[in-house]
């Protein structure tokens, strides 16, 4: 699920485990697959220096990326 306004973007997921055939299904073949009880979700906002700033508030850690643009 997406959700935009004009200040951010959220994305939530719900997360899964593979108890059989992991990356496999990438392949069309069969995988034994679960949900369990986490999930993932990401708030954003635009910048314009090519930089993600990510905050994992459960590890309470804070990490910067930085992205070369291809020309």
């Amino acid at each position: 699920m997406i959700k935009k306004n004009h200040l951010f973007i959220t994305s939530e997921a719900s997360a899964r485990i593979c108890f059989f055939g992991d990356h496999q299904d990438y392949l069309n073949l069969p995988v034994i697959a679960g949900t369990i009880d986490r999930k993932i979700k990401i708030k954003a906002t635009p910048n314009s220096t090519a930089t993600y700033f990510l905050q994992l508030l459960d590890l309470e850690e804070n990490i910067k990326l930085r992205f070369k643009s291809k020309k």
